[in-house]
């Protein structure tokens, strides 16, 4: 089969062309697998997906499986799907119409053309796909002044009664109940009385929870970045607690030490909890705008479709984010170089095999005193 161009429309011509040759294997006798021994049963039960067909188990045979796997690939490339969907979605649906299928065939002892086919499952797609809003907790910063702060394609912003306020849905008594006992509580042990990312996707679910988690991480990059833009000097000093709740270490750490001449027990503890962090208010705002394209910035990371310079600059963001939430000098070294390289190179990350390689060789090559080059950054 030859190579589908990426971000095609599902009304292409192409598309049907593509997948016109893995759905007649799929319909064909040799898609399906019926086992008659035990060993049968045991082998296709562990690596091939099942199907029920009035009743009866069917398994997909090796060719089933290789054309479900070529048909797979070719709705994945699709432009509407990759953006509303994940892949272990696109084939669950896929398998869930496929059954369907077969089972009305069974009926009517007609099975569904790719042209009819086709239109069901992205239908069935479109079915599962929802707008959602979602909040994370964030620690490490600290608003001033700002109600909100649009980064990228989400929003900084309190969680304060107000955000509480507008969740309630004024709806039904069993509806308030569950907000009362449930949602309530949950906030104010989670959320209350600190910042969260808010982000809203139009997706299925799982796809949206992704969308959701890849933006709050770049967003979190980029106010990492600029942190480091202010004391460019100490960035390898600088270690704010940038990051997701969800991602921060307990909220105290806790050590015992004894001395060993005199016996005596001495407890150590340190809070982990987000009483510090950058300050954002409208004067480091104004700042930002000025003099470190802090809006061009944003406007990059809201983007669907990037050209490859803007590609660049979302990658190394990403870089630098990371490696300024390391604590081991040595890898934050790494990322250091991996974002600089990226930067001249135009490597994006889809380097292949041999890039990768090429790079290991020569970190391998580095002087042993790699720590303390590091430090220097």
């Amino acid at each position: 089969m030859t190579k589908l161009p990426s971000n095609l429309a599902a009304n292409d011509p192409k598309v049907m062309r593509h997948l016109r040759r893995p759905w007649d294997a799929l319909i064909s006798e040799r898609g399906l697998f019926v086992p008659k021994t035990f060993e049968d049963h045991k082998t296709h039960f562990l690596k091939a997906p099942d199907i029920k067909i009035n009743k009866n188990t069917f398994y997909l045979s090796d060719a089933g499986r290789e054309a479900l796997s070529q048909m797979l690939n070719v709705l994945c490339a699709l432009s509407d799907i990759q953006k509303a969907h994940t892949r272990q979605e696109v084939y669950e649906c896929l398998l869930k119409e496929y059954e369907a299928m077969w089972n009305r065939g069974f009926e009517t002892n007609l099975l569904d053309e790719i042209n009819e086919f086709f239109p069901r499952l992205l239908s069935a797609l479109k079915a599962r796909v929802r707008r959602r809003r979602f909040y994370a907790r964030v620690t490490g910063v600290r608003l001033e002044g700002l109600d909100r702060l649009v980064i990228g394609r989400v929003v900084l912003r309190s969680c304060n009664d107000e955000l509480k306020a507008s969740l309630r849905i004024s709806g039904s008594k069993e509806d308030n109940e569950y907000f009362d006992t449930a949602v309530a509580p949950f906030i104010e042990k989670n959320f209350e009385n600190g910042l969260c990312l808010e982000g809203e996707y139009e997706a299925d679910a799982k796809k949206s929870e992704e969308l959701f988690d890849s933006d709050c991480r770049m967003a979190i990059s980029l106010l990492r970045l600029i942190l480091c833009s202010w004391a460019p000097e100490k960035i390898h000093l600088i270690k704010a607690p940038l990051r997701l709740w969800a991602d921060a270490p307990s909220n105290r750490r806790t050590m015992l030490s004894v001395d060993t001449t005199t016996g005596q027990i001495t407890l150590h503890w340190k809070s982990n909890v987000d009483t510090k962090g950058p300050l954002l208010n409208s004067e480091n705002l104004e700042i930002l705008r000025r003099d470190w394209f802090w809006d061009d910035l944003c406007k990059i990371l809201a983007l669907d479709d990037r050209n490859e310079l803007e590609d660049i600059i979302v990658t190394g963001i990403k870089w630098i984010g990371d490696a300024q939430d390391d604590s081991d000098i040595a890898s934050a070294f790494v990322k250091y170089w991996t974002l600089l390289e990226g930067a001249f190179s135009g490597n994006t990350g889809k380097a292949d095999a041999k890039d990768e390689i090429s790079l290991s060789e020569r970190l391998a090559r580095m002087p042993t005193e790699f720590n303390s080059i590091a430090i220097g950054l």
